[in-house]
């Protein structure tokens, strides 16, 4: 009998830890590269790289580097390519994922209340990014996040899960000049953000070396 109560214990623990999958309508434009000439869309792969990510812990979106997409606490929930629903530039499509599991052994997980963004890269297409490519130095980006309630629709947190049902939030995130109009500058709409260039093992040497003769130099003037 006891090992039929632990048994059926350790199913309810399981269940109830368990997470349903969230859907998140995401409708944005428009996105552009850093001259703000709308990104490419395309059909079978060939249409520029969109991403969904989310912070999951510090509420805020850090950098993309050479040979990552995100940095920090933040992850890709989502990877999509530009399409043509509502024109050149913009996107309309939904993003489906699970939260990360109750009792996880990580200390920061994604969960309800994570901030979310979309980051669009004009240079790498949705192909490229599931065969592998990673962004290199001098790669531009955008990034897009709101706590506020943007052309109508809501605060781009991730929504409560939605236990066994899937949970519909619309993000939506709409320049000036987009199709119908929004209430956003075209210029947030830029890929404005570059990826940084990894300094060579010599340039570290260069600056060690530049440091220690400052430090040389300080402590000579002050004998002096």
């Amino acid at each position: 009998m006891k090992k039929i109560l632990l048994s059926l214990f350790s199913t309810l623990v399981l269940c109830t830890a368990a997470k349903a999958s969230v859907s998140l309508g995401i409708d944005a434009g428009i996105l552009a590269d850093s001259s703000g000439n709308a990104i490419t869309n395309g059909s079978n792969g060939s249409g520029s790289l969109v991403l969904l990510i989310a912070s999951q812990g510090d509420s805020l979106f850090q950098a993309a580097t050479v040979g990552s997409y995100t940095s920090g606490d933040d992850i890709v929930v989502g990877a999509f390519q530009m399409n043509y629903f509502g024109g050149t530039g913009e996107i309309n499509t939904t993003a489906t994922f699970s939260y990360t599991t109750v009792g996880s052994a990580s200390s920061s997980t994604f969960d309800a209340g994570d901030l979310l963004a979309i980051r669009w890269f004009p240079n790498i297409t949705f192909s490229q990014f599931q065969g592998g490519t990673k962004p290199a130095a001098g790669d531009f980006y955008g990034t897009y996040s709101s706590v506020g309630t943007p052309d109508g629709g809501i605060a781009w947190t991730a929504p409560a899960d939605g236990a066994s049902l899937a949970v519909t939030q619309g993000l939506n995130f709409y320049t000036t000049n987009s199709g119908g109009g929004g209430s956003q500058t075209p210029s947030k709409g830029y890929a404005s953000t570059q990826v940084a260039a990894v300094p060579e093992p010599s340039t570290f040497a260069l600056l060690g070396l530049g440091v220690g003769v400052a430090g040389w130099m300080a402590r000579r003037n002050k004998k002096a």
